[in-house]
Order: C-alpha cells, then structure tokens, then sequence
C-alpha cells in the first residue's frame, strides 16, 4: 500500500483504516461514479479516452488539448493546478496555476457562474496553499510523489477538495467530496486506480470530520507565504502588520477601473465627470447605503471600484469596448498622479504642464502611460523592452483612442536616450520591474515563490541601474522623477532611495516629498522621510484592497 496513515488521536482513525482497508483490498470505490457529473451528452457507448498506461507514469500524458477534458469546474481547477504542480524538463520555467486555467478551452466554454467557481476554487487553494498542505501531512504518514504524474494528479484533487471543506462553507460537504473524487475518473490520458481513489476520497472525508479542528490548532495564515519573505516582512513592519497583510491577500480582491479623462461618450451640452458616467454605467436599480458593497463607489482618488456582482468578462464589460476606462489597482494610479502633482509645484507658472516632456520608462502593459494620456500631457514617451509586452501595451492604447498620444519605443531603459539628447526631459515615470510582492490577492503565487538563486540580487541591479541612468541621462536639473515598486521588500523601495540620495552627497537629488491631502485617502501611508509606503489591509473601506506599493518622488538638482 503506497500510503500510510499518520498515527494520531483523532476520535474516527478506527473508522477510517477499517474503511480504506476494505475499499483498497476488496476494490469497491467509496464513491460511485455518477455519469450526471460529466457534461459529455449520452449516446452510444465509444472508445475509452482514458490512457491504458500504468498508473499515468509518463509525465507526457500531462499535455492534452482541454477540449476534450470534460468541462466541470472542479476539474478545470484540478488539471490546471496538477500542470502547475507537474515536475518541470530542463531550462523550463514554472507554471502558473491561474494562467493554466485561462488558457483551458474547456473552462473558457464554461458559463459565466461556472467559470466563477472554478477561478474561486483555484485561487483559494493557491492562497491558502501553506495552511492546505499543512493540514493534508496530518493525513500521510509519507509524502506523495512529486515525480509520479498520477500522484501529482491526485495530491491536486486532494488540495482542491481541502479548500472546499476547509474554505468554503456555502459548498455543501457531501458534494464537495463526491464531485471533487470524481474528477480523478475525467482525465483523458491519465488513469488512476480505484485504490488510489479511494484513498483520496478516504482522506477527504477524514477532512470534513477533524480538518477544520486541525487547521485552526495547529496552522497560521503566515504559514501560506515563503518563509524568507515573512521574516523580511515581521522585521521591516512587525508582525501584526505582517499578519494583516497577509490575512488581506487571502481575500479576493475586487476589480478597480480608471476613468479615461480623453473619452467622449457623453453629452457635449453637459458637465460630466467621466468617473461618473462609469459608476452609473455599473448601477443596477437604485444605489443603497445597505448594499454599498454591491454598488459601484468612486474612490476620492478618481477610480471607480467595480461590485462583485457583476460577472462575466472584463471585455464584455459597459463601456470597455468604447475605451471609457482601463482596470488599474488604486495604489497603480499613484506614481502618474505625484508626477503630475510634483510637475505642478515645480514647472515655471508660464509654462502650460501639457506641454511637459515627460516618459514612462517601464511602460507595459500600459495603465500608467493611459494616466499620462488621460492628463492631457502632449509629449510622452513609453519606453518598454519587451516585444510582446509593448504589443499588449499599443493594443490597450488603441482601444482607449490614444495611440497616437505617445511615442513608443522598444529599448532597454537602461540604454535609452531621448530624442532631444541627454538631460532634457521634464518628468520620468519609472515604475521598475520588481519582486511584485505586493500583488498578493491578485496574483497569490508571488506569496510563496522563492527569491534564492539570485533572482533579487539581479531585479535590485536592473533597478539600481535604471535609477541611475534616469538621474544621470534623461532627466533635466529641475526635473521630476517617480520612482516605484509593487514590492514590499524595502530593499527594493526604501533602500534604493536611501542609496541613491547617499550616493548623490545632495549634489544629485533631493526627495520632493508628500504633503496630506495631495493624495487623497492616502495620508497614512506617507513616511517620515515624505515618501509613500501602502500596505495591503491597512487602509479603510476599499481601500482595503489596495495592492502593496511604494513610492518616492526626487527633483534633479
């Protein structure tokens, strides 16, 4: 038997060894297979699509087209986490579990509610990753195979069937458990023997009588981020803070548009704030003060954020397609709005800020460079290295009618030089590539991917460098420049600034910090040294939700 169980004094560990036994020995299945689960139609009976290899060795059988994976919700969460749990060949990067489901033909074909569930259980049991595995060793005396791909199969379904009896206690736990076994039968190329699923089912009804003692006895929310980086977080903000960032990236964040400000979707005869025109476009009946969770708000930062109940996909959307809007984070629209605000306290009282030079260093995808757009500035350039990157960046500012608003250049912002020669421009947007760490609700898979092998050494390098030729080659004496991160590892944000400002001996650069009410809903975030640090759950109300950023603001001297 290629399982054990752990001993432990939990009162059904009788029940469940004399029920696995009897299910592997006599290899009657604790669960019968229910043909209503599968979407395929009845008919006569074909071809077996299952794979006759053994137990699924052949971690080639992984790669199959998902159009014929039957199209359950369950199951499309399932396969796209064994795809991202699969061992990897040489030289090949990891998998993103979330990405595996987008790309799945069979959950693209799915209903708009089942794609919502199927999203809801993969995104769960990735944030709660830490706490499900700790939970799921209780169980196994030995840990699963991670060589194996029947077993990276079932430690997924294992995995997506705790989140349910864990996380989620609006999903019934008899079929939480019988829907969730049977996705182990819906694979097309790989077989799982009947004691293997017996075993799983075993173990998953084990969950729903101690799991949830289990979880809250003996794990911790910090147990779903890498090790090194809650250490890192515990000394830079304490470890309340810490907890209550974390706790807020295991919540699903709502999505937040910016208003595009060059839209002309309105009356001509009427004063209309575009934001406005959004947030009405979003209403369903009459705004309540009971419901304000359901009803679109526009932020006091400009942004609009969308209620979870409206559904479907984004480009399907009121007003998407007429360029009216772009989904950008509230802590996104920052670095734009202080570029424009320090230009303001800066530039010559006769100079118009439209006629600015200004340049969005790392541009893509494109939300910043759409703010600069949305402004009014006339001169912009967006400046990113990435080919494919650059081409989502001109399709966004395409369906936003502003194409023809900004020059973009394909060039590593380390070696670019503006048009006008060195030192000449007014204001540079560098919003530096980054860990990412702060975009933990929206992108969990950052919380537990590892920083060794120098991989920050190199991202804090490419930054230094950037900032470097920022001061040393484009911007111009009295120019403003913004500098970012969705990090929150101050040696990426804090650090790089305090670097620089030792480096330059106050010859090079001063910070131009923040004043309260610059940014409105955004005072407490503003630092000692006028800099601007959000972290995620801090904030109130919706902006609760806000992805973790940092940002400082320095005039060239």
């Amino acid at each position: 038997m290629p399982y054990q169980w752990r001993k432990c004094s939990f009162c059904f560990r009788g029940r469940f060894i004399i029920l696995l036994l009897s299910a592997i020995l006599l290899d009657v299945p604790l669960v019968p297979s229910s043909k209503a689960l599968s979407t395929r139609p009845s008919g006569p009976k074909g071809p077996s699509t299952r794979s006759t290899a053994p137990n699924g060795k052949n971690p080639k059988n992984l790669i199959q087209s998902t159009a014929t994976i039957s199209a359950t919700p369950r199951a499309a969460a399932s396969f796209s986490l064994m795809e991202a749990m699969a061992p990897l060949k040489k030289n090949q990067k990891p998998k993103i579990a979330l990405r595996q489901l987008e790309r799945n033909q069979a959950f693209l074909e799915m209903d708009t509610r089942d794609r919502a569930f199927a999203r809801m259980l993969l995104s769960t049991a990735e944030r709660r990753h830490g706490q499900i595995e700790k939970v799921l060793k209780k169980y196994l005396h030995q840990p699963m195979s991670k060589d194996r791909i029947s077993e990276v199969f079932c430690q997924a379904v294992l995995r997506i069937g705790a989140t349910q009896l864990l996380f989620m206690d609006n999903i019934p736990k008899y079929a939480a458990i019988k829907e969730t076994v049977e996705v182990l039968r819906k694979h097309p190329t790989i077989k799982i023997s009947q004691p293997k699923i017996n075993f799983v089912n075993a173990v998953l009804r084990g969950l729903n009588e101690d799991g949830t003692e289990i979880l809250e006895t003996t794990t911790s929310v910090l147990d779903n981020v890498h090790p090194w980086l809650a250490r890192e977080w515990i000394e830079s903000y304490g470890e309340s803070t810490t907890r209550t960032m974390v706790e807020a990236a295991m919540e699903e964040s709502p999505i937040f548009v910016s208003a595009n400000q060059l839209y002309r979707g309105c009356d001509d005869d009427k004063e209309e704030n575009v934001a406005e025109i959004i947030q009405r476009a979003f209403l369903v009946g009459e705004p309540s003060l009971d419901d304000a969770k359901n009803t679109p708000e526009l932020l006091p930062i400009g942004c609009v954020r969308i209620p979870p109940t409206v559904g479907g996909t984004v480009s399907k959307w009121p007003l998407y397609q007429e360029g009216a809007w772009w989904v950008q984070n509230p802590s996104a629209t920052l670095p734009a709005l202080a570029l424009w605000s320090g230009l303001q306290q800066e530039i010559s009282s006769d100079q118009p800020i439209n006629e600015c030079h200004v340049v969005d260093l790392c541009s893509a995808p494109g939300g910043k460079t759409a703010q600069l757009c949305s402004m009014g500035f006339q001169n912009i350039d967006a400046v990113e290295l990435s080919r494919t990157r650059t081409k989502l960046l001109q399709e966004n500012l395409k369906r936003l009618g502003m194409q023809e608003n900004c020059n973009i250049h394909i060039e590593d912002g380390r070696l670019w030089f503006p048009d006008l020669g060195r030192n000449s421009v007014d204001g540079v947007l560098l919003d530096a590539p980054c860990s990412a760490t702060g975009l933990g609700s929206r992108h969990p898979d950052v919380l537990t991917k590892s920083l060794d092998g120098g991989l920050l050494e190199e991202l804090l390098a490419t930054q230094k460098e950037l900032i470097a030729h920022t001061v040393d080659c484009i911007l111009k004496p009295g120019g403003i420049m913004v500098y970012a991160t969705c990090s929150l590892l101050q040696q990426e944000g804090e650090h790089q600034m305090e670097r620089l400002l030792e480096k330059s001996g106050g010859n090079g650069v001063e910070i131009l910090p923040f004043m309260p009410g610059e940014l409105p809903g955004f005072d407490d975030c503003i630092t000692e040294e006028g800099w601007l640090r959000v972290l995620p759950g801090v904030l109130k109300g919706s902006l609760h939700f806000c992805d973790g950023f940092f940002v400082a603001r320095l005039r060239k001297l």
